[in-house]
């Protein structure tokens, strides 16, 4: 074994090569600890039937429309929706608000109700504390223009 003799100052410091060595090593495992990918912690998720429900056509004149978005938890462990955000005041939506556990299924259900005539693409963002925090739903249709009756005496 190689001993290397450095004189600082007044008192003499020893190094070997095992012991630079060492020091090498250990650089090295603790510098590519942080490249190895470390497996994901077990969450729920969220999986959609579908991710966009088609309204049709609507009357202008119609009050509401009725729908509902149908999921299931796929996921190892349980989760929970914790809001849905709508892009306008036109979609109102609810939920069952608790815990839903793997395998189990829950739905949204929602209603648009026709404001101006026109197509349509309307967002929903579904917040959980799934695997995917945000998960996009579109409702989509035709709003068909108001049309008045033509009186009989015309």
């Amino acid at each position: 074994m190689k001993t290397i003799y450095t004189f600082d100052d007044s008192r003499p410091k020893v190094k070997t090569i095992k012991y630079r060595k060492f020091i090498l090593f250990v650089s090295i495992v603790f510098g590519c600890y942080g490249f190895v990918q470390h497996p994901i912690s077990a969450q729920g998720v969220l999986t959609f039937k579908k991710d966009t429900i088609q309204l049709g056509r609507i009357a202008q004149s119609e009050t509401a429309m009725d729908f509902v978005f149908y999921f299931t938890n796929t996921g190892d462990t349980s989760t929970i929706i914790k809001k849905i955000g709508v892009s306008c005041g036109c979609t109102a939506v609810s939920w069952s608000i608790g815990p839903l556990l793997p395998s189990s299924s829950g739905k949204i259900r929602g209603t648009y109700t026709p404001e101006s005539p026109g197509r349509f693409r309307k967002r929903l963002v579904v917040f959980s504390d799934a695997e995917v925090d945000k998960i996009p739903l579109y409702i989509e249709g035709e709003v068909l223009p108001f049309t008045k009756p033509i009186p009989k005496d015309f």
